[in-house]
């Protein structure tokens, strides 16, 4: 089989990444502006990718990172207290210590390995996921991307959108149903169930 080309890649992967980070930004400009350091990032990590084939899936992930680090630029612009700085550093610290022991080794618990029958039927319903995704209306999806995909508290999502957590709620209660209902019908349509 052929090497995947980089280029052949990032012009398949464009219009998700695209899509995705205009749902999350809602700016042409800031969306563009996102996919192009995504694109750069992988173009300059792209001889550390191992496996080519799940290169749209790293591109996709790289381009996570990037709105994350946009959002978090946006809130870190207003200034923090002293107070608020300290306890953050105090808080760094804890966690950096409960991670590792006396010795220096890492105490956390050692993951198994993924079976890989799992991964093949998981890229499926991400894939359907992601196509049911791309229904639901655009302030929906923003919402329960910001939510599911990019981790934000419901405190954070009401402050970058202007809504309520009751509107937050009831978005993210009818964008799962819609979803629920879109992937219930696709598998019933395949005989996956």
């Amino acid at each position: 089989m052929p090497q995947t080309t980089y280029d052949a890649v990032s012009r398949a992967a464009y219009p998700l990444l695209y899509k995705l980070a205009r749902m999350q930004l809602r700016d042409d400009h800031m969306a563009r502006d996102v996919v192009q350091e995504t694109l750069l990032t992988g173009l300059e990590k792209w001889s550390s990718l191992r496996d080519h084939d799940a290169a749209h899936g790293w591109l996709v992930q790289i381009l996570r990172n990037k709105i994350i680090d946009h959002f978090r630029l946006q809130r870190r612009q207003s200034p923090l207290s002293a107070e608020e700085v300290i306890a953050e550093l105090q808080a760094s610290e804890n966690l950096l210590a409960l991670s590792f022991d006396e010795a220096g080794s890492w105490s956390g618990e050692m993951k198994s390995w993924p079976n890989p029958l799992d991964a093949v039927i998981d890229q499926q319903a991400l894939a359907t996921l992601r196509t049911c995704c791309e229904r639901l209306p655009t302030n929906m999806a923003s919402v329960f991307l910001q939510r599911e995909y990019l981790g934000f508290s419901s405190d954070e999502i009401c402050q970058l959108c202007s809504l309520t957590t009751g509107n937050v709620r009831v978005i993210l209660h009818r964008a799962r149903l819609a979803l629920r209902a879109c992937m219930d019908q696709h598998f019933s349509l395949t005989g996956d169930q």
